[in-house]
């Protein structure tokens, strides 16, 4: 995780908003998307989920 995405994330936390981090091994960004050259198909299809859970369990 970069310095940047870190702050991001605390002041999240900082401001009572929910955040939660989970790092894919190996994967670089875009690696959902079978369009790029780093799509990573067992990876998206675990952040897919992780991903629908996360909205299923907050948003909807």
């Amino acid at each position: 995780m970069t310095e940047e995405e870190e702050e991001f994330y605390n002041n999240l936390v900082e401001h009572n908003i929910l955040a939660k981090i989970k790092v894919y091994p190996n994967c670089q960004h875009g690696f959902t998307h079978d369009c790029f050259e780093e799509y990573d198909e067992v990876q998206s299809k675990i952040a897919w989920n992780d991903m629908s859970l996360f909205l299923k369990e907050h948003i909807f």
